[in-house]
């Protein structure tokens, strides 16, 4: 439980055995605001010795480290933390903004720019042109790691860009290790991790991946979200339906997420819960193409072909305007039989080095263009045939 009183933070803490709900452990503390950034260690020391937990010297080193010594710039980081959970290209740029102004108040917060290069990345996936946005990621995960090699949020940065954008596996694979070799509980870590074998078509691996990043940090927006996105990828549709619907109640406004339930009852063929989903994912888009195009693929599978074809043709307008990634508009060119646009839509994917291309091998929206020999000559050149 934490409050703010005046100038003061109290925070009360417990540890319970659930099985008996007896309390092992408690204690409160109560802290100045300005020496906030000396609390979380102090904590941690605490916890792991009434836990008679043995740590080595690394482990002590690392639980008592303060990446900053200004209170403000803490505060910043955490704001830009917050905004950057809610995935929003609006709350993506105010994130960027409040690491920005923590570094400025201390230009050696390694963890301020991790946190800088990965709302570039988030950026890239959907919202901004990638070879912008990856490059500014690169700089900024470099400069974290340049201040402090063992920023394991700098590492597992790389690591997504190197799978992203470089589409290097291999390296991205050692990103990854380093990143939990520093921290073995990082859960997003294991989220890229998941991700990179989804590329790979390790499908078995990239559930594993995910269940590991969702058994360390359950209450995650994101990673509920892509643990229910995998297990759909994975054709486990049932599994991918429950997680996300546990995702809905850690955020009922996600648009991202309503989206995936209605594309995972379009595979079922359970067409009407696939129409209410996506109409409630495209109500709170707010603008986002994403929603619309999955609709338009809903429609195009359901013989609706002049009503896709709307879509599609307001999608191929806003596209000359504005950059959002043109994988999945491809999907619903497939559906529709016009295979020549698909892979034209393919081809602007590929040029831009869109994130989703990746995971066309595994994509089951994909399945009406798997079999043409194009479709196999771009998995050789992304380099997963």
């Amino acid at each position: 439980r934490v409050a703010r009183r005046g100038s003061e933070v109290v925070i009360s803490l417990e540890l319970v055995d659930t099985e008996d709900d007896r309390q092992l452990w408690g204690s409160q503390y109560i802290n100045k605001l300005a020496e906030l950034t000396k609390l979380s260690s102090r904590i941690s020391v605490d916890v792991a010795d009434k836990l008679r937990l043995k740590l080595t010297g690394k482990e002590q080193d690392s639980v008592r480290r303060q990446h900053t010594q200004d209170n403000k710039a803490y505060e910043l980081y955490l704001r830009g933390r917050s905004h950057w959970n809610r995935l929003s290209k609006e709350d993506l740029l105010i994130s960027i903004d409040y690491y920005q102004q923590a570094i400025s108040l201390d230009q050696e917060y390694a963890q301020a720019y991790a946190g800088l290069a990965y709302s570039y990345i988030a950026l890239a996936s959907n919202f901004l042109p990638p070879q912008e946005m990856m490059a500014k990621a690169r700089l900024n995960a470099t400069r974290a790691l340049e201040l402090d090699e063992t920023i394991a949020d700098a590492h597992y940065a790389l690591a997504t860009i190197s799978y992203t954008y470089d589409w290097n596996w291999s390296v991205s694979e050692a990103e990854i290790n380093k990143a939990l070799e520093y921290n073995p509980n990082l859960a997003g870590a294991y989220n890229t991790y998941s991700h990179l074998m989804k590329c790979l078509g390790r499908m078995d691996e990239a559930v594993a991946k995910a269940e590991r990043a969702l058994e360390l940090d359950p209450l995650s927006v994101l990673i509920n979200y892509s643990a229910g996105y995998t297990y759909i990828a994975a054709r486990r549709y049932e599994e991918g339906i429950e997680q996300l619907n546990k995702t809905i109640e850690l955020d009922p406004n996600l648009c991202y997420t309503y989206e995936a339930l209605g594309w995972a009852h379009l595979l079922r063929g359970h067409h009407g819960q696939a129409r209410t989903f996506l109409d409630k994912a495209v109500k709170l888009s707010k603008g986002q193409r994403s929603p619309k195009i999955t609709m338009a693929l809903l429609l195009a599978s359901t013989g609706n072909a002049r009503e896709a074809q709307k879509i599609l043709d307001e999608i191929d307008r806003a596209y000359s305007q504005q950059y959002f990634d043109p994988t999945p508009v491809a999907s619903v060119y497939g559906a529709l039989g016009k295979k020549k646009e698909a892979f034209m839509w393919l081809e602007r994917a590929y040029e831009t080095r869109s994130a989703r291309l990746l995971f066309i091998k595994i994509d089951p929206s994909f399945d009406s263009l798997r079999s043409d020999p194009r479709f196999q000559d771009l998995l050789r050149r992304i380099g997963n045939a």
